[in-house]
């Protein structure tokens, strides 16, 4: 089997927008990084962190690696796909005045305790919905307040496909997609129902399937003209998961107490890259803003802070609330 995300990718980078994977490690009582980057055509997030471990010489290490799985057919993606309205274009604040995309921009990265992760997860758990739908709703709601002028948008949500295709690498694209729309207020059980029924109705399948056709019946071609055509519609961004990683360290190079990190690439169209994962117990949250935005590094890192303090500050009441109610 192909890899049939590749072709697209190919195309985006062939028409001047970066596809470029940044990743690496990050020593949470210095800040200190390390950074790699891979183009997308070549790995999805989850391949690129595979290719980094074999490179460091880590042999024990647990991550995503996918469940055997079953492709729906086509015809049965096909009876079973929704039927959105079309996708409002977000309403932002400010851009830049010409359409640009930079592969250098600043990438904001907050690693959390061990401590907090574990409220995090205790906290979604209480609420009935993934960590995925907490942490989604806590940054759209940042997002939605502070750089559009009304109303929300939508994200590209990436879903793993690993398991199911048989790709000649394993550090290849095994991904595919569910676009959620939201409103300028989301809450996380509406997202997590979105998610929900998203994937029964196999609506990342169906993504994939028409990539696959594309790529099959007309080549690298057909998909280089419909790209740009793709293009001219616009998301919020991507929010991406990338897992739960248990990493030793001790084969490599490296430092025993580095976490992981990892971003989307963006574009002009999904200028918003978020992405978090947990490595070795501990939550990870980073962010990359597209130069078409207009916003600088410190807005940047004032964002992530903010989506942060979102998270973590309904922990701190209820804190607060448990001991007035041991001292009341």
């Amino acid at each position: 089997m192909q890899d049939y995300a590749a072709p697209w990718f190919r195309a985006r980078r062939q028409q001047g927008v970066d596809d470029t994977i940044y990743y690496g490690m990050i020593a949470p009582s210095s800040g200190q990084r390390y950074v790699f980057s891979v183009p997308h055509e070549q790995c999805d997030g989850v391949g690129a962190f595979m290719r980094l471990l074999r490179c460091s010489g880590v042999h024990d290490w647990q991550g995503i690696t996918g469940k055997p799985a079953t492709i729906p057919g086509f015809f049965s993606c096909l009876r079973t796909r929704p039927n959105h309205p079309p996708v409002q274009a977000p309403n932002w604040r400010r851009r830049a005045m010409a359409p640009v995309d930079a592969a250098d921009q600043l990438i904001a990265l907050e690693p959390f305790s061990v401590e907090q992760t574990t409220q995090l997860r205790s906290a979604a758990k209480a609420a009935s919905v993934s960590l995925n739908s907490l942490l989604l709703a806590a940054f759209h709601n940042v997002i939605a307040e502070q750089l559009l002028l009304e109303g929300g948008g939508s994200w590209f949500v990436p879903v793993s496909l690993r398991g199911a295709l048989q790709l000649p690498s394993d550090e290849m694209n095994h991904a595919s997609g569910i676009y959620l729309s939201l409103p300028a207020l989301a809450q996380k059980e509406d997202i997590q129902s979105q998610l929900s029924q998203g994937l029964r109705r196999n609506e990342h399948w169906w993504l994939w399937h028409q990539a696959r056709l594309v790529a099959t019946l007309g080549g690298q071609w057909l998909v280089g003209r419909l790209l740009p055509l793709l293009q001219q519609r616009h998301y919020l961004g991507s929010f991406s998961s990338m897992g739960e990683w248990n990493i030793d360290w001790s084969d490599s190079l490296y430092p025993q107490e580095l976490l992981m990190w990892g971003v989307p690439p963006g574009s002009p169209s999904y200028p918003v890259s978020a992405c978090w994962l947990i490595c070795n117990g501990q939550l990870v949250l980073s962010l990359k803003l597209n130069a078409v935005l207009g916003l600088g590094s410190e807005r940047c890192r004032s964002l992530l802070r903010d989506w942060c303090r979102a998270l973590t500050k309904p922990l701190s009441e209820q804190d607060e609330y448990q001991e007035e109610s041991e001292h009341g």
